[in-house]
């Protein structure tokens, strides 16, 4: 089942592991998937949180015997830098992203998708003039990371996070600003409406702006919970993505409360739903019966 329009416009809906568990691991997807499935999400997103915690080659044979198609986030934590780091710390950034690319490859995700320069939570002064320079640095370190990901047929989608998370990337415009010299088929925009509706004074507005360059796009209501009985106008950002000509999935991403690591890294300090199960299929059940828009 897809979200719609009235013209016709649909688009595939998944949802991010990270609902339930983290890290996600091959039995926790083997007990995901199939629930999923079930529930009418067609695509499940993967979090590569560290290399090893889940195995490529068994998730593809579990996605596919789900019927579901792959997405994969990649994941800045501590010590994960492109700008403003040592040069080892910034290979090694680089060898982690590669890796990444090697992964979505396997399972067969198109876009590896996350804050792809600087750890989450890294936040410093920048004069304009040391943004500029930032930017530039970034571009440069991503450069290679885009060739090899362009290699294997996948695409880089920088997100930008909110300026509690960040101090580098915040909007859609910075990160036009970085993704604009680099190749469209290597590289282009993660927008996570999350984010959006803490930095963008118009969501719709920012969606056009990104335009072609839209990658991937992540969705939750205003709270981080389920879509839907939010504050955000779900009809107008779909008409915007319609006209952007975006028709990749729309990914809900939320956290569980249960891992202290990742309920501190996202803030989550009450329950947002009565339960995750309920956050997810409460979020499709919304994103599938969108009133047709305008």
């Amino acid at each position: 089942m897809t979200a719609s329009s009235s013209s016709g416009a649909t688009w595939p809906v998944g949802v991010n592991t990270w609902v339930w568990t983290s890290p996600l691991t091959d039995r926790s997807l083997a007990e995901i998937a199939p629930r999923v499935a079930g529930w009418g999400f067609e695509v499940l997103e993967l979090p590569v949180e560290r290399l090893g915690d889940w195995d490529p080659h068994r998730a593809a044979q579990v996605l596919a015997d789900n019927g579901l198609a792959a997405s994969v986030s990649l994941v800045m934590g501590e010590g994960r830098e492109l700008v403003a780091a040592p040069s080892r710390t910034v290979g090694a950034t680089q060898d982690y992203l590669r890796a990444v690319v090697d992964v979505a490859h396997e399972v067969g995700a198109p876009v590896i998708g996350g804050p792809a320069y600087a750890s989450v939570g890294r936040t410093w002064r920048t004069t304009p003039r040391e943004r500029a320079a930032a930017c530039a640095e970034l571009a440069e370190h991503l450069a290679p990371v885009v060739e090899y990901a362009i290699s294997a047929g996948v695409v880089v989608g920088l997100e930008p996070l909110n300026r509690y998370e960040t101090s580098l990337i915040n909007t859609v415009d910075q990160a036009l600003d970085v993704v604009g010299p680099l190749p469209a088929q290597g590289i282009g925009l993660m927008l996570d409406v999350y984010h959006m509706n803490i930095e963008e004074r118009d969501l719709p507005a920012a969606i056009e702006r990104a335009g072609a360059r839209i990658a991937a796009v992540q969705v939750c209501g205003n709270d981080r919970g389920a879509p839907g009985g939010d504050g955000i106008d779900w009809p107008a950002l779909l008409a915007a993505l319609e006209r952007a000509g975006y028709t990749g999935p729309l990914v809900i991403e939320s956290f569980t409360g249960e891992n202290a690591t990742i309920a501190t890294a996202a803030s989550i300090w009450r329950p947002l739903a009565t339960s995750q199960d309920a956050l997810a299929t409460e979020g499709l059940a919304h994103l599938k019966g969108l009133m047709p828009l305008a």
